[in-house]
């Protein structure tokens, strides 16, 4: 097995209590800051190997095992430390009252920019912590083909096993890479085993159903979510039985989760009904501080519209102006937001009706037609 290097810091104690507030919002004084940072970007290459991944199925290899290691940013292991990051930054400011600051950078021979971000705590000081079930690890890639080694019973293995209430579920499904076993129900099972106390959940590239979005609706308690580039996933594909997930049903676990402070979602999903809920600025996630949005619409004519109605869109938005600390709608290829809140910001402040395509972006939709990309997206 490999050499594990010292670790950085030591776990931090954890109250078993999930409805204790004074143990999961440590510094309600401290300065609190949000957005954009000029700081400098680091790859903790031995971030993975220090802290083996406790959800069994697991293997620790070394950071070269995995591809272009020597590219640095540009490589898998930091990949995967940026996702981990982001996961601890929205656990940091859900239970831990900390702001939320990130930097962004663009990798040689792509066309858009990555985002990093700067979590007060991250897997270094919640290596054993068992109120989190952390599946976003490098120990759960197979670095040959990309697949997950995560699957369902180890999942509720680690859940079930955890002395401490689980408070956070972290997960990487890793859906791009076909073979991958983990499966919508066996997350929608997992949430279940912890749902009384469950305050934060990240779901990266996994199989999302209409019952994984219930599930994730009878979390009454959370306070931080993440959906990225999941499979849509149900209406009798391959053998599934389940619904595949609608709009409608995520809207519901937007208004079924009043104490939401986190909400990042890059997905088709986010659409017409989400906005609606999220009018209701009272009554929906009122003390919502992140809203992160990736659902752009590309039609015959134009180029990342907004999905919904743009009225209520920017109702739903300037409504929450004095709460919001991070807004950001459809980021364009600089991740700046195509809207920005009192209409300040590079680019125009109001963006939601997206750009007319250009003649040859017409000819591309005309050739890729057919394609299924925001069902993945």
């Amino acid at each position: 097995s490999p050499t594990l290097p010292p670790k950085d810091a030591t776990a931090t104690a954890n109250d078993n209590d999930p409805n204790d507030d004074a143990a999961t919002e440590k510094n309600p004084s401290a300065q609190r800051n949000f957005g954009k940072v000029n700081q400098p970007i680091h790859f903790d290459d031995m971030l993975f190997l220090r802290n083996p991944c406790r959800i069994p199925g697991g293997t620790s290899r070394h950071p070269t095992a995995y591809p272009n290691y020597r590219k640095g940013k540009g490589s898998f292991g930091f990949l995967i430390q940026r996702l981990s990051d982001r996961n601890y930054a929205m656990r940091s400011l859900c239970l831990d009252r900390s702001g939320a600051t990130y930097n962004t950078y663009k990798k040689k021979g792509v066309n858009y920019i990555s985002v990093v971000w700067y979590p007060p705590s991250n897997l270094n000081d919640h290596a054993d912590d068992d109120t989190i079930v952390d599946g976003c690890h490098l120990d759960l890639i197979d670095p040959n083909n990309g697949r997950t080694y995560l699957d369902g019973p180890n999942l509720i293995s680690a859940i079930r096993n955890a002395v401490n209430h689980v408070r956070c579920v972290f997960l990487n499904g890793a859906q791009s890479n076909p073979g991958s076993d983990i499966g919508a129900g066996d997350i929608a099972a997992a949430i279940d085993a912890c749902s009384d106390s469950l305050l934060c959940l990240s779901l990266t590239e996994c199989k999302l159903s209409a019952g994984l979005l219930r599930s994730i609706t009878g979390c009454q308690k959370l306070r931080g979510i993440i959906i990225e580039n999941c499979q849509l996933w149900g209406g009798g594909e391959e053998g599934q039985d389940d619904e595949r997930p609608t709009d409608v049903m995520l809207a519901e676990t937007l208004r079924a989760c009043p104490e939401l402070r986190w909400c990042f979602v890059k997905s088709s999903i986010f659409g017409t009904e989400c906005w609606n809920a999220l009018e209701d600025c009272k009554n929906v996630c009122p003390h919502l501080e992140v809203l992160w949005v990736d659902a752009p619409l590309h039609t015959e004519e134009r180029i990342d519209v907004a999905r919904g109605d743009h009225d209520t869109i920017r109702r739903a938005l300037e409504s929450r102006r004095d709460v919001l600390k991070i807004c950001m709608i459809n980021p364009d290829d600089k991740n700046e937001s195509r809207y920005v809140l009192n209409g300040n910001g590079a680019g125009g402040g109001d963006r939601l009706e997206g750009r007319k395509k250009t003649e040859e972006e017409k000819r591309m939709t005309h050739t890729l037609r057919g394609g299924s990309y925001l069902n993945t997206v």
